[in-house]
């Protein structure tokens, strides 16, 4: 009889140590922390030079991106202009599905003028 009692004890303490144990959805903060990690060349020669623009991204959903080509969903400015250049930004995790996700992408621009410091 006791050692029933103490299997069952042992399997109640078991369950609620489960219960206890609950997995975070997400990682990250939902809101997406977005930095640019590097510039290269730091100087460009106007209208010739291509310059890439690396960003570090962070997000605890992974709703980055569009599937849709046609989205421009990021914008650079040029400090010369009055408008943006948009950019698609393809889905940076599977579609329809809410993981955490971090890394890196490249932005290539071409016939840029950029002055770094």
């Amino acid at each position: 009889m006791k050692s029933s009692i103490s299997h069952f004890v042992f399997f109640i303490v078991f369950i609620l140590l489960l219960s206890a144990c609950k997995k975070d959805k997400f990682l990250f903060s939902e809101v997406p922390e977005i930095s640019v990690q590097s510039i290269t060349p730091s100087i460009a020669k106007e209208f010739t030079d291509t310059v890439e623009v690396v960003i570090f991204y962070k997000d605890g959903n992974g709703d980055l991106g569009f599937e849709q080509p046609d989205s421009f969903c990021l914008e650079v400015w040029d400090q010369r202009l009055t408008q943006p250049d948009v950019y698609f930004l393809p889905p940076l995790a599977p579609p329809g599905e809410e993981i955490a996700i971090q890394g890196t992408f490249a932005v290539t621009m071409k016939n840029t003028l950029l002055k770094v410091g």
